[in-house]
This record gives structure tokens, sequence and C-alpha cells, in this order.
């Protein structure tokens, strides 16, 4: 299995640009699409939730069977246990939340088995051919903390068999197999024991790749073999899998104790996660780790790689094509280097001859305070947070600190980057529309360079020229004519709206308003 992470929580696509995304898919050897959906596919049940641009049922097929004439299966994802804001967000089903978080459904509370059941019923109905479904099960940061969880004596670990156990037979009885994020049973590691071998864990894994530090579920992160003497008890069972021969910390330890304890295994590394800002992501640190997780996946002939690319981080997919690449390229090839699949990635995408392409990119990757993804949520009404003047109205504070240390390096780095861009367009021969996506968020991330020393002015009630208020508002106004017509290409027009808002709207009204 050799697959991507198809999120559709945030934008929608129109359906020219799903057949390019199935045909890049293809192109790079992938079978597998795992698709998170959401409220964008039409559901009886909870049409109440369902997002206007969502698919039918009809749509739905339509999608499935492209991608069976490219030989790609899909697996649907639906969260059952956190990752649930889409339906808990709203009043009528709030009431279910643990702990009064939106995000996360409380297995205790008596509606909730028949609620996730009805939820995961209706997903094995539209999805009749479906292999394998994905439970969710990860980031349940809130497990076990409200009265009612508190009150019936339970472990987490407990709570969380309770909860899963009978969602997992669901998907059996059906003639499927269950899949299963593993952060959560790592973090509780004596959920393991009770759980089928037939399950499929997805081992989540962003970092171990690109440097000496691991994250360890449940504890805390590490950055040398000599901490895991510190480890808690619980933790014994796969210390030494985070040792290598060389007495240095491992990459992907999870990977090799789950598949030793007897589960297959699908070793997930990301293409976009938190710490990306909102234009691009960071593309040597995605494609590195992704590179080393395909190399990984096949050394240890696990069930799979599938490259996760979380859409709540707002970068457009089209700039997460670098590390996706990788990730496949490596599974297939592991003998491939990095810069190796760089200079492969330039040619096969936009057929140049650039070995520096990867480099380019991660010009890009820097983020000031206020292109930092998670100040926004895809869910209405949220999806603009007024957090600009709660980051800059104190002069001492550390968002304003941050940019008088690093605004001047950011925007060389940001200059470079559309520069360099700019002089390789005219040589792009193929998926001109996903370059130019490059050449959009570029100039968009300059634009938030230059004026981001006025916005901090202003909401700081400094006295400022109008006219200094008059070119931002036209340098926004040029910006969103250029995203409805390169935007315009590959997603639906709310979805534009929603883009739009997200990067321009706050501003626009700090000036208007002053």
């Amino acid at each position: 299995m050799i697959g991507m992470h198809l999120d559709m929580k945030w934008s929608m696509y129109t359906k020219k640009y799903f057949r390019e995304i199935v045909r890049h898919a293809s192109d790079l050897g992938m079978d597998t699409i795992l698709l998170e959906f959401e409220n964008k596919i039409f559901m009886e049940r909870f049409k109440s939730a369902i997002h206007p641009d969502a698919w039918s049922i009809n749509d739905l097929k339509w999608f499935l069977q492209l991608c069976r004439n490219h030989h790609i299966t899909v697996i649907p994802k639906v969260p059952l246990l956190g990752h649930m804001e889409w339906l808990l967000q709203w009043p009528w089903w709030s009431h279910l939340q643990e702990n009064a978080d939106r995000r996360e459904i409380c297995p205790t509370h008596p509606e909730v088995p028949i609620f996730v059941s009805k939820l995961l019923k209706e997903v094995l109905q539209i999805f009749p051919d479906a292999p394998c479904i994905h439970l969710g099960g990860d980031e349940s940061f809130s497990l076990g903390t409200c009265q009612r969880c508190l009150d019936t004596g339970k472990t987490k670990s407990r709570i969380y068999l309770d909860h899963y156990l009978p969602l997992i037979q669901q998907v059996q009885a059906a003639g499927r197999r269950p899949m299963i994020y593993g952060d959560m049973i790592l973090g509780h590691p004596e959920i393991m024991d009770n759980l089928p071998r037939s399950l499929v864990i997805c081992d989540w894994d962003y970092w171990s790749g690109t440097g000496p530090g691991r994250n360890v579920w449940g504890y805390q992160g590490i950055s040398k073999v000599a901490e895991l003497k510190h480890f808690p008890p619980q933790f014994n069972r796969f210390r030494k899998y985070f040792t290598s021969p060389d007495d240095t910390l491992a990459s992907f330890p999870y990977a090799t104790f789950l598949k030793d304890e007897g589960f297959d295994v699908v070793l997930m590394p990301s293409a976009r996660c938190m710490g990306d800002n909102y234009c691009t992501p960071r593309t040597w640190l995605h494609a590195r780790n992704a590179c080393a997780a395909g190399q990984k996946a096949a050394e240890l002939g696990l069930e799979g790689l599938i490259i996760t690319s979380w859409a709540v981080r707002f970068n457009p997919l089209e700039t997460n094509w670098p590390s996706i690449a990788a990730g496949a390229w490596s599974y297939r090839e592991p003998q491939l280097e990095l810069e190796q699949i760089s200079e492969r990635f330039a040619f096969h995408f936009f057929g140049l001859d650039c070995t520096e392409l990867f480099n380019i990119f991660d010009l890009l990757s820097p983020t000031l305070p206020d292109l930092q993804a998670h100040h926004a949520n895809p869910y209405p009404p949220d999806i603009v947070h007024n957090y600009i003047h709660t980051l800059y109205k104190d002069p001492h504070s550390e968002s304003c600190r941050f940019v008088a240390q690093n605004l001047s390096q950011i925007k060389k780095s940001y200059d470079l980057g559309l520069n360099k861009l700019q002089k390789l367009y005219d040589k792009v021969i193929r998926n001109r529309t996903m370059y130019q996506h490059w050449l959009l968020m570029a100039k968009t991330l300059k634009h938030k360079a230059d004026r981001v020393v006025t916005l901090i002015e202003l909401v700081q009630n400094r006295k400022l020229p109008r006219r200094g208020f008059n070119k931002i508002l036209n340098e926004i106004e040029g910006l969103s004519a250029e995203y409805q017509k390169v935007l315009g290409k590959t997603i639906l027009e709310v979805s534009l709206d929603m883009e739009l808002r997200l990067r321009f709207e706050e501003v626009n009204e700090l000036i208007t308003t002053c």
C-alpha cells in the first residue's frame, strides 16, 4: 500500500482538479487514497452539518470510479473520538462533547455508542467497496476528563477500549478491515494487549527522519539516548526500539515495535502539519521526513506508507506535492537521495532542469506570528479570528520581539524565493497551474512581510499616513484578483471566499476602520 491522505475539511475542489489529484497520485505509483471528507459528502442522518459544496452520493460514486480507473483504492477515514468538531460544534450535538471540548466526543455519554455506530454504518453504506475503514482515534487529549468519565472509575485506556472495540467489531462484521491511529495506543500501551492483530495501526511520525529528537507518546520529547533511562515503567516495553546499533536514537521506533507486536503497520509522514505557514509548507523538513519514512517502510516490509496532508494548515495542496512525491518515490526506490528526488520532481512535474528546486521552495518556509496556520478554524463561523491585535498590541510581546529580531532575514528569504521562482517560470512546460500556486503564495508571503511593521504600528495606535494604508489595500486587491484567477482553477467559490477571508479580511478591517 502506497498512498496519500486527501483531506477535504477546508477547501472543496473542482471536479477537474480532483482528476488532476488522482492523475498525479497514479503517476507517482500510488495505489491508495485515504479520504478524509467530514462534512463534504452528503449523509442523510447528519445533513444538518453538511457543507454547501458537499458531494452528493452520485458525486462520490463518480470519484470512486475515477480512482478505480487509475487502479487506486479509496479508504474512507471517519474520526470517531477526537477531531469530531465538524459535528460537535453544532448546538444540537454539543451535549456529546467531552468536557466542553468541541473536538472530542465523550465515550461514556449514554447516547454516544449509538451515535458513532450510526455514523460508521452510514460510511460503510456509502463506501460499499472499501476494503478498509479508518476509524481515527488520534489526539484525543480530553479523553476521560469529564465528570461522567471520572465517575466510572475506569482508566483512560479502559474507556478508550470500551469505545473502540465495538466499532472495530462493526467494521469486521461488515467484511472490512479496521485501521486506527497509533498515538493514543502507544501513549497507553496497555491498550494494545486487548486489540485484535487484524487491526491495522497507522503510525504517524512527522519528525523522526529530520533530526536527533524523538517524540514519545504519552511522555515528552527526547533528544538523546541517555534520556531513555527516565522512561516511565509502562513504556519499558518499547524502550529498546528507540536505540540504533550506533547508540543514537532510532528513526521511526514505533513502526518496528508495532510490527514486532504482531500488527500490520502503515507508516505516515506528512506533507503539511502544525508549524507550517498558511501559504507554503516547510518543504525540506517534510520531504526529508517523507523520504526517510518511505525507506523505513520498505526496509521493514510494512503494510505500507501513506503521506498525510492536513488541510487545516491552509497552505494549498498544490504546494504539498514535493513531499508527497518524496515519500512515494523513496518507498519504491529506497536508494534515492533527497537531492535526486528534488531534481526528479522538477523535471517530472514542471519539465525543469533544476537541481535546487526544493531549496527554492524552502526559502518560503519561514513564518511570521500572523502567518501561523493555527489562528484560524475551518468550521464556520470561526474561519478568521481577530488575532493580529492579540499578537502585536503589546510592544513587548513575544510576537513583536520575534518580528524585530527576525523580519529582515525572513524578508530576504521570501524575496529570494520569489525571485528564483519568477526566473524559472518561462521554462515551465507542464503543470503551470501548480507552479502558479507557488508563485502566488510567494507573492503573498512577500506582501505579509513587507507590511507587518505597518500593521504593528497600526494596532499600537501610532499615527500613520493614509497613503500607506491605501498602498496595502491596493496590494490586497491585486492579490485577491490573482487568487480568483489561480485558485479559482482548483477550488469552488465558497472555498475561495474562505481562502481570501483567511489571508486578507482582518487586515482589511483594521485599515478601513482605523
